[in-house]
């Protein structure tokens, strides 16, 4: 793997951390309705997405 390669699975995870923390610190907890809550949620799914595009990259980098 190269070192491009590397900085580049880095960043998705740091990405990934990034929005799913804020994405929750955001949420409103005692009203979460989709109306109130539109960026928090948009934040954590694509933090969701993140991860799993990580794993998969990991994945399929570690079978080479």
């Amino acid at each position: 793997m190269e070192k491009r390669e590397k900085q580049f699975i880095k960043t998705i995870g740091l990405l990934a951390v990034l929005l799913l923390t804020f994405g929750i610190t955001y949420l409103d907890f005692e009203d979460l309705s989709f109306q109130n809550n539109i960026r928090p949620y948009l934040e954590i799914g694509l933090g969701i997405i993140s991860v799993a595009y990580l794993f998969t990259i990991k994945r399929k980098y570690k079978n080479r």
